[in-house]
């Protein structure tokens, strides 16, 4: 990226929320709002209305304990038991 020319056409929010989606890429169990916000340093609020947003469009789960995580998908379909905390628990245990 040329530091100069290409800055003028960054979307602030869009690289938030794939910093969001990078670092809960690389905890299977999910991590809280502000597990999230203090890794980042972007501000609780942003980061609530980012994770939300995933959750809608599929991307994230949020689980009963109140971690997000990167939501799983079968067959090309969001799968609603992914977001269990069992299920989140299972996925941490399995690959650790």
């Amino acid at each position: 990226m040329q530091p100069d020319l290409d800055r003028e056409y960054i979307v602030p929010i869009l690289l938030k929320s794939v910093q969001v989606l990078d670092l809960l890429g690389e905890v299977p169990g999910g991590m809280r709002i502000e597990q999230i916000h203090q890794e980042t340093g972007i501000a609780k609020t942003t980061v609530y209305r980012i994770v939300r947003t995933l959750v809608v469009s599929g991307r994230l789960c949020h689980a009963n304990n109140g971690a997000y995580a990167i939501a799983r998908k079968l067959n090309a379909e969001f799968d609603s038991s992914s977001c269990s905390s069992d299920s989140l628990y299972r996925n941490q245990v399995e690959i650790a």
